[in-house]
């Protein structure tokens, strides 16, 4: 599997950002791309000011994310910590992932290859989340 070193980041197709992670693959790193310094705008301006630089993400309290890219804030979800759900579970198993797959018509062999390959490409954060 080819290693990916860093995500851009696209707003209406214009180069917003790019975002990697520091060596020890435990915080996210953030630097906006000079276009969009030059008529852009903040996407968080509290943590992410448009301004040139490196930002790098605080371990706590996600998880060494970006608040603007995590998306378990909502008080609304399960245990107030999800936003989101697989299958309906806040903290799904890998039969729930196979389920949302399946309702796709996609089929079992071709569900548990790319929850493979997402578990191996996101290290242990994955595998320790996605159970079974």
């Amino acid at each position: 599997m080819k290693k990916i070193d860093r995500l851009e980041v696209k707003y209406h197709g214009q180069l917003v950002e790019y975002l990697s992670l520091t060596p020890d693959n435990r915080l996210c790193v953030f630097e906006y791309s000079p276009a969009w310094l030059a008529g852009g705008f903040s996407i968080s301006p509290l943590e992410l000011p448009l301004k040139p630089g490196v930002f790098i993400a605080k371990a706590n309290p996600f998880y060494g994310n970006f608040g603007i890219y995590d998306h378990t804030l909502s008080t609304e979800g399960y245990n107030g910590q999800h936003a989101t759900s697989v299958n309906g579970k806040g903290e799904p198993t890998l039969d729930d992932f196979i389920a949302v797959g399946t309702k796709i018509k996609m089929d079992t062999a071709r569900c548990r290859h790319i929850i493979e390959k997402v578990k191996n490409g996101c290290g242990s954060l994955a595998r320790d989340t996605i159970k079974g």
